[in-house]
């Protein structure tokens, strides 16, 4: 079986939206699909939410949707 490695999530946009609440236009390329997805990822409170990185609603795999996660949290814990 040759699957290919999940490539990490890249940051496309970062938009401050609020004091607490900052949005991420993330690209990821989802190894088990084979193929590329756009989302967005809303950190509110130093939280990662949105349809894009919430299980069963999420087009990703969970292999992907934590990749998602795993990026924004580092994108967004560096600035502090």
């Amino acid at each position: 079986m040759n699957v290919r490695r999940q490539k990490a999530a890249r940051i496309l946009e970062e938009k401050v939206v609020a004091v607490k609440e900052v949005h991420f236009l993330v690209e990821v390329f989802d190894a088990l699909q084979g193929k590329s997805f756009t989302g967005i990822v809303k950190m509110i409170n130093g939280f990662p939410r949105g349809s894009f990185v919430t299980f069963g609603q999420s087009p990703l795999s969970k292999e992907a949707i934590q990749a998602v996660r795993s990026k924004v949290l580092n994108e967004h814990n560096s600035k502090k």
